[in-house]
């Protein structure tokens, strides 16, 4: 599954100043002004340096250059693209990418199976946004509790797939004033917990502070999806703690907040790192009785 291979999947345009610690496609082109780096915690003893850490589908517009520190980068053959090499500097459409992995195996290629890797996961992640999305919410025994500013997601129970799922109003969870978002974890056996949130122009605002013991954890982050499965505007004005699925979502400039585990978007244009982890989706879901 493309969600729990990749750190961030855009399936448009992207447009970074910062840093993606893991591997990155781009459906898209990737249309860069600023320099930015790319698998920066990727590590070179479990990363084979001929794999890609970024790939690019289309247009690749880079004036100040890239870096690309651990594994290869692939381009889609439509349209296609000159490269050359000198050292570990390549030039691609005339803009340079520095390969620092230092391994023989990396290196910069057309890679022609991209467009339809792309197509595969734009059907793959979409499909995904609404499977959840439909995901019953048992509200007898979980449980969203706001008090004084801070707003819980009480899981004291999840399905037959180890699921517990929420659905608000994206609005009342990421539009709201002075807030702190946590997830409180009162059971064995939890391998998701899925906060589903619709509305199609949504606002994280900058008072809104994601925290608690779950999602200020790897482990946490790796088993918490938001998504955002209706939006086709998404403005974050603060971090995001664990994976953001918003496949239809167009991503306007974001300040220098950090991503803290899998971003998959329409199109993104950020001054933000995205960080691991990698988002951990329980294989073969069942429908449940």
């Amino acid at each position: 599954m493309a969600i729990s291979t990749y750190d961030l999947i855009v399936l448009g345009n992207f447009s970074t100043s910062s840093d993606v610690e893991l591997n990155t496609i781009v459906c898209g082109s990737l249309i860069n002004p600023s320099s930015a780096s790319f698998g920066t915690m990727l590590n070179a003893q479990n990363y084979a340096a001929s794999s890609y850490s970024l790939l690019i589908n289309q247009q690749f517009y880079a004036p100040n250059g890239i870096n690309v520190d651990i594994g290869s980068v692939g381009f889609g053959c439509t349209p296609s693209h000159s490269i050359n090499k000198a050292g570990n500097q390549y030039s691609v459409d005339g803009y340079s990418i520095n390969l620092n992995d230092g391994r023989a195996e990396a290196t910069v290629a057309e890679n022609c199976t991209l467009a339809k890797t792309c197509q595969d996961i734009t059907n793959g992640v979409q499909d995904l946004s609404q499977e959840l999305a439909a995901l019953p919410c048992d509200s007898v025994h979980n449980a969203v509790k706001l008090a004084q500013n801070v707003m819980q997601f009480e899981v004291n129970a999840v399905d037959c797939n180890g699921i517990a799922a929420f659905n608000l109003s994206a609005s009342a969870v990421f539009g709201q004033s002075n807030l702190q978002i946590q997830v409180i974890n009162n059971t064995a056996g939890i391998n998701l917990v899925v906060i589903n949130l619709y509305g199609a122009h949504v606002t994280l605002v900058s008072s809104v502070n994601m925290g608690g013991t779950w999602l200020s954890s790897d482990y946490g982050r790796a088993r918490t999806i938001w998504n955002l499965y209706q939006a086709v505007t998404l403005e974050l004005d603060n971090s995001v703690q664990g994976c953001l699925l918003a496949p239809g979502a167009t991503v306007s400039p974001a300040t220098n907040n950090v991503m803290y585990g899998v971003v998959v978007v329409k199109s993104f244009s950020t001054q933000s790192e995205v960080h691991h982890p990698y988002i951990v989706v329980p294989p073969g879901l069942t429908v449940c009785e």
